[in-house]
């Protein structure tokens, strides 16, 4: 017994010192911070290569697309002549992080390693084109594409003048695909083409500068339009989760690249379906190097290639998405929706066992419920119930999404009753939404008496602060299935428990004779109605609101204020309040009004009348408010909730 409560001791230590470790790690200790982040990881230039690499690791493992510290990581191990670590980084990175500057990077480091080698030149040629193969379509590609040239140029000269023909054709070819791409500063290939031909053939040069310039000067005009979008995306430095930066930043990042996107796909030259593709993948590529944490890109991404008719393409998209986003569900769901779609159901199983074990949560239990009900049938569809109902998580939907599962789908209404009777008598009895689900569906089983029991049963349960809704619903109800006398005594029964609510019954004859969105009244007799409990309320709230603004915003002095009316004709300075800018040399300040603008004929009449009561704008010489910042209080004021029928006749 001993020996055993020993062994418990160790192995609780233990925890808690593995615990312990992981608190203190800097995924831990920073979160999204990304200020933080950059601090720790930019110290690892001034550490020892194998400290700095455990820092670099740390740090790539939360933000994977980050191409500054890719390359500060790699240049780090070339300085220290780590080879093999180099060639590693490379086999991680370059295809997941499709940057320009990592591929520069890269054949910097193929020149080193291929200098003075016997096939070296050889492997430097191979090299440039697995560059020129994944970031061709990159439009800051430019030096890749030139360095390139400028190789093929200096290579060595042959005696074979087959080769030597072979060289230049290759040189001619490459020139010709890089003029046809827009890049940026593609002015530059184009005519350091025509000087390499001025040198071969001035006739062949004046013949394919009649072919290739009207198609390189449209590549200009493509560039520049896309630089045009390009230049309105915000400068992000680590791609981080929707909500942790930003929010104006994040919504113009999204907003442009889908611009950016949907530009690609239509493009303004001729160009092949597997060109096009290319260079919409591509740019798709480019998007998540900086919102990566976006399910909407991967989405749009995979769903791009679906639409292709590559599903393969489509499914290796998810996958990738999945992987560096395992908590989303999101994505997730859409990937088993795709394999459900192609008739591979066994994957797509795996993909919500796979999504469990990350989020075990009521959701996810209920879309996999419902992909077995769909796919293997009822059977497996009520173990996965079973299983879900156990999990400690799991909230009263599972109940009624599999109650409803068997009502619809499976044609048994009294299992379905026997899953609501057990949630109710079990757990979830004093919970309102759940009761109201399970009160609907005994209404839909048309068992009138049954369910006034049950209602009943309910008011006599719960606390009459949450017995409202209940109270609302088994009016509807009876209005639908009671006769006149049940109906009045219920009503009665309400108004004692919520008496301040509709002191002389107005709104319960209101509701008592409407039908869905018909009203026995129009909007201005509603309005005429007296809500005492309503106004009492909005006072409160509007006297919470407006002490919460109070400490949040500054405002202004309103002692030196006066309302503005027609009538006042001039107002003195000293009515203002000192200073007053720019006053008049009599001292005092004429205020007109507005005469009605043209512009203002569709409006409605009062509001034409309100517009043309106001002052002009130059007799305010005061400080100008920041209209964006008012509409955004506004669009955020927390008002409080209308009266029933005002909400359902959509006035606010």
């Amino acid at each position: 017994l001993f020996s055993l409560m020993e062994e418990g001791t160790k192995k609780e230590n233990k925890e808690m010192a593995e615990t312990s470790a992981d608190q203190e790690s800097p995924a831990v200790r920073f979160g999204w911070d990304t200020s933080r982040w950059i601090e720790y990881v930019s110290a690892a230039k001034y550490k020892s290569i194998e400290e700095a690499r455990v820092i670099y690791k740390e740090f790539l493992s939360v933000f994977p697309t980050a191409v500054k510290y890719w390359k500060m990581y790699i240049e780090q191990e070339i300085d220290a002549k780590h080879y093999e670590e180099v060639d590693a980084l490379f086999k991680e990175c370059l295809l997941k992080v499709p940057h320009v500057s990592l591929w520069q990077c890269y054949l910097n480091y193929c020149r080193i390693t291929t200098k003075n080698r016997e096939n070296g030149n050889k492997i430097l040629e191979q090299s440039y084109e697995y560059a020129i193969e994944n970031v061709k379509y990159d439009t800051n590609a430019t030096p890749i594409w030139l360095d390139y040239i400028q190789f093929l140029q200096e290579s060595p000269p042959s005696s074979n003048f087959e080769a030597q023909n072979a060289r230049a054709t290759k040189v001619r070819e490459t020139f010709d695909k890089a003029v046809e791409i827009p890049l940026v500063n593609s002015s530059e290939i184009w005519e350091r083409y025509m000087a390499w031909l001025d040198t071969l053939n001035r006739s062949y040069k004046t013949k394919v500068s009649e072919k290739r310039h009207p198609k390189q000067l449209q590549c200009r005009m493509i560039f520049l339009k896309r630089k045009s979008l390009e230049d309105n995306l915000p400068s992000i430095r680590l791609a981080v989760p929707p909500g942790e930066a930003n929010a104006d930043i994040e919504r113009a990042a999204v907003k442009y690249w889908k611009k950016i996107i949907r530009f690609e796909k239509k493009p303004a030259q001729q160009v092949s379906a597997l060109e096009l593709r290319e260079r919409v993948v591509h740019t798709y590529k480019q998007c998540l190097l900086s919102l990566l944490h976006f399910p909407e890109i991967w989405y749009d991404y995979a769903k791009y290639y679906a639409d292709e008719g590559l599903p393969e393409e489509a499914l290796n998209v998810y996958k990738q998405a999945v992987e560096y986003l395992p908590d989303s569900v999101l994505l997730h769901l859409s990937y088993a929706d795709f394999l459900e779609q192609l008739n591979r159901p066994n994957e797509a199983e795996q993909v919500y066992k796979n999504l469990l074990e990350v989020k075990n949560e009521t959701l996810v239990w209920i879309q996999y419920m419902f992909f077995e009900q769909r796919v293997f049938g009822v059977k497996k569809a009520r173990k996965t119930f079973l299983q879900a109902h156990k999990q400690p998580t799991c909230t009263y939907h599972i109940y009624v999404a599999s109650a409803m599962m068997e009502f619809y789908q499976n044609k048994d209404p009294e299992l379905a009753r026997k899953i609501f009777d057990r949630a109710f008598q079990q757990k979830f009895g004093k919970e309102t939404e759940f009761i109201v689900h399970y009160l609907k569906f005994l209404w839909n089983m048309n068992e009138a008496q049954n369910t006034r029991v049950m209602f009943e049963r309910v008011l006599s349960s719960i606390p009459p602060e949450k017995a409202k809704m209940i109270w609302n619903l088994y009016l509807e109800f009876e209005y639908e299935c009671g006769d006149a006398k049940t109906v009045s005594q219920l009503e009665k029964r309400k108004a004692d428990q919520f008496p301040d609510e509709d002191p002389n019954g107005i709104l319960a004859l209101v509701n008592r004779h409407r039908y869905q969105d018909l009203w026995p009244c129009n909007l201005a007799t509603l309005d005429s109605f007296e809500y005492d409990e309503r106004e009492k309320e909005n006072e409160e709230s509007q006297a919470k609101i407006q002490e919460e603004l109070a400490t949040k915003y500054p405002r202004p002095d309103f002692s030196n204020m006066v309302p503005y009316r027609d009538q006042m004709g001039v107002l003195t300075p000293n009515m203002l309040g000192p200073p007053v800018p720019n006053p008049s040399s009599t001292g005092e300040i004429t205020i007109e009004a507005n005469e009605a603008d043209e512009s203002y004929s569709n409006l409605p009449d009062p509001l034409i009348d309100f517009l043309a009561r106001l002052p002009p704008s130059e007799s305010h010489n005061g400080p100008a408010p920041d209209i964006e910042k008012l509409l955004q209080y506004v669009r955020e004021a927390n008002l409080p909730p209308l009266p029933d029928g005002a909400v359902a006749l959509g006035k606010r």
